[in-house]
């Protein structure tokens, strides 16, 4: 997906939602009162509630595409700058600088472990200097 479809997705969830509750539903009731219909209240919160489940399962089918996207393109971006390392961790062990691997299962669940850990932040780049961590976090004035 796009990131601009990407985006355009995250704006229809709470459009739609706009849409449906602050639109739609006075339009059908306006509608409805109009021709003398009677409406089970029970019946429409019924279906209210499914649409917002409809809504919460498609915000959670988003939010793990695009951490999934986010575990590839860490996963890319580490065999780019060290794919020594990611041999390493596709053979499950150390290995002597340019060493091949021959055989065995490559562990890809261990690469994506890493992966996913670095898009939630895990192995973000900490100061070397302890002083100057504390002059940017502010405590130290």
């Amino acid at each position: 997906m796009l990131p601009a479809a990407a985006a355009a997705a995250a704006f229809a969830l709470p459009t739609g939602q706009f849409l449906g509750e602050n639109i739609v539903d006075p339009v059908a009731s306006a509608a409805a009162r109009s021709l003398g219909w009677k409406r089970d209240e029970s019946e429409l919160a019924s279906l209210s509630e499914s649409f917002r489940q409809e809504d919460m399962a498609r915000a959670v089918v988003l939010r793990e595409q695009r951490l999934m996207r986010a575990d590839m393109d860490n996963a890319e971006r580490l065999a780019r700058i060290n794919p020594g390392l990611v041999k390493q961790i596709l053979a499950g062990r150390r290995l002597p600088r340019g060493a091949v691997v021959i055989g065995g299962k490559p562990r890809t669940d261990a690469l994506m472990e890493l992966a996913r850990a670095m898009s939630q932040g895990a192995y973000t780049e900490q100061p070397k200097d302890p002083l100057l961590a504390l002059a940017q976090s502010g405590v130290a004035q």
